[in-house]
């Protein structure tokens, strides 16, 4: 008997848990909103990501106003209004109207210092959990990933969701399993595993099963956008969706930016960075080369200085600013580096017209935003010479230099101090280039662009749901005239009856009879209308923009349908090549005139006279 219960329970538990997650499934797909929902955990990150976020969610309120936008995020002291705000203070995005906010309370799965090994799959397999719960909070018609995370693709689609991403870079890409062939250490390659065999052959192969499991979970998606050449290869290859695959450059503050003038303070160089503080980042390769470039100035020259500007996400990104301040220390330069943390967007704009310089370090930078902004101020950029900086942003502009490209800290120092001794006359023309060729990156085309990628999925559904709204419309307009038919037939027979039962009156009377009966009826239908008219009287009416969509669908359809004049000529003329070279019967041919009897088979006009020995006619 236990035996029995036992195994009955191993059945039961697992069956009740799948019943209990399809029902939240169902019951989710059938209560969906027709709102866009952007999955964008850290909305307080400030880097170029949540610059993406702000444009895409006001690309898609200038575009559908119909569409709400939903942000599901982490970040519990985030409201509507703030959010809006911050938008505008710190990124310069004018939203039209507060977005709605979910509160994930999940957020902690997809942290980084939740796995200390098996980084990657632990958070991959985090943000499933967590979009789980965002899912079943609100279920969006849209689901619009702006951070990255690939693996909840599966459950939107789950949850009947079309999936939009824009990918600022894939989580795994051929270049890291390259680096651990290599054995190369970096910050997410210890290098305890770089200098063992076999563990680097262990980290291989897990990256090659991520890699395959990642390519599945990408393909998931109905549109794919990416921020540059480099991203767009790495993507295409691991997702293998080319045809769903857009590039779209990421919106870069080039208008405001370029307003500034092109001089800079002669006596005190300014070298800005402009980049989270974060690992990947690699602020410490800026540190070393800055002292280096320091150690070998000459007495005459001026002593330029290093500001460090960006954001801290979370608890290790201030340990990690910490350990840069300590070392600006150790390398004795803390008098010429300046730490500005969390800075509003007026500020950011302050200190990048100040600066000759620009910096940037992070190995294979998807893109590489700050460098376009270091550009747009008219800061000549240093960047690191690999993906995006190198195949997309630093290059000549109509055959003059706009910038230098750096992998090692001693490139970096000569860098800074070229860009230190240049003449100003020099220095005014590579700056002038680079902010013509920062144009390029506008957040006006990161606009057009977007809209013209996510119009076939949003719009499209957007017309149809327009247009069968408007059929629905018609529809149940038309219907309670053929529901009060019967009413009036029934009102026509009372006036025949009336009208019979007058005959003998005189006409007035029967007239006034007959005019009393259709006014009964008619007040009888303006004081009892039918249940269809009533319901109907209750729904709001399609807005301007619905109309014009439902009637540029409907016009589609009808101008695909032949009309019948076309296609009655089309029959006829298709039965008499049908009828060509066949037997004519002996029946009296059909005249071409209507109105010409001679062929019809009748009597010639006269009068015919019949005698016994034959007939006679006469002409009249």
């Amino acid at each position: 008997m236990v035996n029995w219960i036992l195994l009955w329970s191993i059945i039961t538990l697992p069956l009740a848990t799948i019943i209990l997650f399809a029902s939240k499934i169902v019951h989710s797909r059938t209560n969906k909103k027709r709102a866009v929902g952007f999955f964008h955990p850290y909305t307080n990150d400030g880097g170029g990501g949540e610059r993406v976020l702000w444009c895409a969610v006001k690309a898609i309120q200038e575009e559908n106003p119909d569409l709400d936008s939903v942000i599901f995020t982490g970040d519990h002291d985030a409201s509507s209004q703030s959010l809006m705000s911050r938008a505008t203070d710190r990124f310069g995005v004018h939203l039209l109207y507060p977005p709605k906010v979910v509160h994930l309370n999940k957020r902690k799965w997809i942290e980084e210092k939740t796995y200390p090994h098996f980084t990657m799959i632990g958070q991959s397999l985090g943000s499933v959990y967590l979009s789980w719960e965002a899912l079943t909070k609100f279920t969006p018609l849209y689901y619009f990933d702006t951070a990255g995370y690939a693996f909840t693709y599966p459950i939107a689609r789950l949850f009947g969701c079309k999936v939009i991403c824009y990918t600022h870079y894939p989580t795994i890409s051929l270049d890291m399993i390259s680096r651990v062939r290599q054995r190369n250490s970096m910050y997410n390659n210890d290098a305890s595993i770089a200098r063992s065999t076999w563990l680097s052959q262990c980290k291989i192969i897990y990256y090659t099963v991520f890699s395959r499991m990642y390519g599945m979970v990408g393909s998931c998606a109905h549109l794919v956008m990416v921020n540059s050449s480099w991203t767009q290869s790495h993507i295409e290859k691991l997702w293998r969706i080319p045809e769903r695959t857009k590039r779209v450059y990421p919106p870069c503050d080039t208008s405001g930016l370029q307003a500034l003038p092109l001089e800079r303070e002669v006596d005190t160089p300014k070298i800005i960075s402009v980049a989270q503080f974060r690992p990947e980042k690699a602020h410490g390769v800026q540190l070393e080369a800055f002292s280096v470039a320091i150690s070998k100035l000459d007495e005459d020259s001026p002593r330029p200085k290093l500001q460090f500007v960006g954001s801290c996400r979370n608890k290790s990104d201030e340990e990690r600013l910490q350990n840069l301040k300590d070392k600006a220390v150790t390398l004795n330069i803390n008098g010429d580096v300046e730490f500005h943390q969390n800075v509003m967007y007026r500020d950011l704009v302050r200190l990048l017209g100040g600066a000759a310089a620009g910096i940037h370090s992070m190995i294979d930078e998807h893109f590489g935003i700050c460098v376009v902004e270091y550009m747009a101020a008219g800061a000549i950029p240093i960047a690191h010479n690999s993906a995006g900086p190198k195949m997309d942003i630093v290059l000549d502009e109509d055959g003059q230099q706009t910038g230098f490209l750096a992998q090692t800290v001693v490139e970096y120092a000569d860098a800074i101090l070229k860009i230190v001794k240049m003449p100003e006359s020099e220095r005014l023309k590579i700056a002038a280039a680079a902010r013509r060729r920062a144009s390029r990156f506008s957040e006006q085309r990161f606009y057009d662009d977007l809209k013209a990628a996510i119009q076939p999925i949003i719009f499209a559904d957007s017309d149809r749901l327009a247009a069968s709204n408007s059929i629905e419309g018609s529809e149940v307009s038309e219907r309670p005239v053929s529901d009060n038919q019967p009413a009036s037939l029934d009102s026509s027979r009372g006036n025949s009856q009336l009208q019979d039962n007058s005959d003998n009156e005189p006409p007035s009377q029967a007239s006034e009879a007959s005019n009393g009966s259709l006014d009964s009826s008619n007040m009888k239908k303006k004081a009892s209308p039918s249940p269809d008219l009533q319901s109907t009287t209750k729904k709001a009416p399609l807005t301007a923009k619905e109309r014009l969509r439902a009637a540029r669908v409907l016009s589609r359809y009808a101008e695909s349908k032949p009309a019948k004049s076309e296609m009655g000529s089309k029959v006829l003329d298709a039965l008499r090549e049908s009828d060509k070279g066949k037997k004519r019967s002996r029946l009296p041919e059909a005249p071409t005139n209507l109105f010409d009897d001679s062929k019809r088979g009748l009597p010639k006009p006269g009068l015919t006279f019949q005698f016994p020995g034959g007939t006679v006619d006469a002409e009249m």
